[in-house]
């Protein structure tokens, strides 16, 4: 039986915060082009599997499967929170409550993210 209360949402590894942004002298913090084109994909794909926006608290869980066996299992959490703004919450400060695992896989790195309503 599928618990529709939860939502499945498989995007690309999301890059790190090291990568994400752009400090331009002189100007904001931008996103980078990876940070951009992480975006866009990740929205894209999380358009596909959301069927509408919680407006209230939510829990996550966030399985990463990483390229390679380094960095902190933190780095790669804005980009992949960011990305969901808009499709699967009004605003990540909603994330109320969160798991995260760090996994392996070279072959195929990803997120695996389950979100519900608190």
């Amino acid at each position: 039986m599928i618990d529709k209360t939860r939502t499945r949402i498989v995007l690309p590894f999301p890059p790190s915060i090291n990568h994400y942004y752009l400090h331009v002298p002189g100007h904001k913090v931008i996103l980078s082009p990876e940070g951009r084109a992480y975006r866009d994909e990740a929205k894209w794909r999380a358009n596909l599997a959301v069927d509408y926006i919680l407006h209230t608290d939510v829990g996550m869980e966030v399985h990463l499967y990483r390229p390679m066996q380094r960095g902190d299992i933190d780095n790669n959490l804005k980009a992949l929170l960011d990305s969901l703004i808009g499709i699967a919450y009004d605003d990540d400060k909603q994330v109320a409550e969160l798991h995260v695992y760090r996994h392996d896989d070279k072959k195929h790195p990803r997120a695996e993210v389950t979100i519900w309503a608190k």
